[in-house]
């Protein structure tokens, strides 16, 4: 799965995730696979904007941003993307 990005997106790996799930339903929809059975996705963000991102390269956690922050984390998935 490719996004490309021309901006930074502080959301972007609850947009990853919310994409993976959307293909997987669809799958499942489909019968193309089975609960259980899922093929791994490699989503890959490429940014291809004008502007460096100030400060450099950063990443953003999905765990991190997500309602309950370090009380949840265990239950949340660990989908990062570097900005």
């Amino acid at each position: 799965m490719i996004e490309f990005q021309s901006g930074a997106e502080a959301a972007m790996a609850l947009r990853v995730l919310e994409y993976t799930a959307l293909l997987y339903g669809e799958l499942l929809r489909r019968g193309a696979a089975k609960p259980g059975a899922l093929p791994p996705v490699l989503p890959l963000v490429l940014y291809n904007g004008d502007a460096a991102r100030p400060g450099g390269r950063v990443g953003v956690r999905y765990a991190n941003s997500a309602l309950g922050g370090a009380a949840v984390a265990g239950a949340v998935p660990a989908v990062a993307a570097p900005l």
